[in-house]
């Protein structure tokens, strides 16, 4: 960095403030001050320069002038007036918040001496148009389970521990492989793959169930096309021809052996870890762990409605720092969806230029929109006095608020010791 103890009060700077969370900052620079500038920079070219005959940074300046090209000085030049301006306006403004990097640079010549403008971005502004969003609050969660819940929840266990063997004959209950063909109106080949049909499929489908049970491995047959009478795995993918028919040869027939969980070695041999030794140890546990669950989906809902409510009486300007940010942070995630940067950069040729540029489009206004969220939230936070917020703790910001607003809890870090009136984590396996 180069030292500005040389530079003169008539260099100077304007600061005005957009509506989109940036300020455009004007500098000038009289032409007088911009020759003890020019001779700053080629000071500081020559601590890196080496040349026959001299130690490096001890070349005669005069020698050193002729060394760097006009474009460099200038770009030295350039970037010189910018660092003295945000050392200047950081220090005059100690209130703003700037965040970022300088962008949207430009320089023309003021009466022989140079005007440099550029953007500089700050942290979000949210400001209330009314008061309706401090009369907004959340109401209490209701955890109840049913013993309808639990039985699905314990249906859902068994069936993740469920062994399967290989039978000669579909029945209702069970689970069927079936590898097909399907062909358009005029017999063509549209597409192929493979599919699972069971109990669910029966009773959705008639026609599928009076089709399938009674036949044996290896039987092969025909549907007619008709999506509406057909699971989904079974929809062609071929959209731009119409599908005729579908022929099918059943490749695997499995009976679903489910566990019984009424003894303790068979409930140890699942859930060692949990200590349930009974059933109705099991049932209490998934009790829990339903009500978990019900306590924080329904949270994670009620917090986002209260933020969607919030944004209505707020206005959010988020700058394009941060929606640069994520959205290269989303374009990270998709490339290693997609086998990474390669895979993603060969989608992105297959597709038209239209369509890709539809989607940055999308994806920006998306990371905006999903900033506008976090901030407005943390705004209701603020507002609250909720404090030590651990954003790497799943809900943890949510569960706060919720003290706060439903049991008027005292969220600071002097009540953090309370115990949480939110139901407790199980070590159980979660019922899906």
């Amino acid at each position: 960095m180069i030292d500005f103890i040389w530079l003169k009060k008539t260099m100077k700077y304007t600061l005005t403030k957009s509506k989109s969370a940036h300020y455009q900052i004007v500098s000038t620079t009289p032409a007088q001050e911009l020759e003890a500038m020019k001779t700053n920079v080629i000071n500081h070219y020559a601590k890196d320069i080496s040349l026959p005959g001299f130690r490096k940074g001890h070349v005669p300046l005069h020698i050193v002038k002729e060394q760097v090209q006009p474009q460099y000085l200038h770009i030295g030049l350039i970037e010189e007036v910018v660092n003295w301006v945000l050392k200047k306006l950081i220090n005059e403004n100690p209130d703003v918040k700037f965040i970022g990097q300088p962008y949207d640079l430009n320089e023309k010549e003021a009466d022989g001496g140079l005007e440099v403008s550029f953007s500089l971005d700050v942290y979000p502004e949210i400001e209330e148009s009314d008061k309706k969003r401090e009369k907004l609050t959340l109401k209490k969660i209701e955890t109840l389970v049913t013993e309808q819940d639990i039985d699905q929840a314990l249906d859902v266990l068994k069936r993740q521990y469920a062994e399967y063997k290989n039978v000669d004959e579909i029945t209702e209950w069970t689970i069927t492989k079936v590898r097909f063909a399907t062909f358009d109106v005029d017999g063509g080949l549209l597409d192929k793959g493979s599919a699972f049909i069971g109990k669910e499929d029966f009773a959705e489908f008639t026609g599928i169930k009076k089709q399938f049970l009674g036949q044996k491995m290896s039987d092969k047959g025909e549907l007619s096309y008709d999506e509406k009478k057909l699971p989904a795995q079974f929809h062609s993918k071929v959209k731009d021809k119409k599908a005729g028919k579908i022929s099918y040869e059943i490749v695997s027939i499995q009976e679903q052996i489910l566990p019984k969980f009424d003894d303790t070695e068979t409930l140890m041999k699942f859930f060692w870890n949990a200590d349930i030794k009974t059933e109705k140890d099991l049932r209490e546990k998934i009790t829990e762990v339903l009500k978990t669950q019900k306590y924080e989906d329904e949270l994670a809902k009620n917090v986002e409605d209260l933020v969607k409510d919030a944004k209505n009486s707020l206005s959010v300007s988020i700058p394009r720092t941060l929606i640069d940010e994520e959205f290269k942070s989303r374009m990270q995630n998709m490339a290693q969806r997609m086998w990474g940067e390669q895979g993603m950069k060969a989608y992105l040729e297959k597709i038209w230029e239209e369509e890709t540029k539809k989607m940055v489009e999308d994806m920006k206004a998306s990371a905006q929109e999903s900033l506008q969220k976090f901030f407005v939230f943390k705004h209701i936070l603020e507002s609250h006095k909720i404090d030590h917020i651990h954003w790497d703790k799943p809900l943890d910001a949510e569960k706060k608020l919720y003290e706060k607003l439903v049991w008027g809890a005292d969220t600071t870090a002097e009540t953090e010791k309370k115990p949480a009136k939110a139901p407790k984590k199980t070590v159980a396996k979660k019922a899906e």
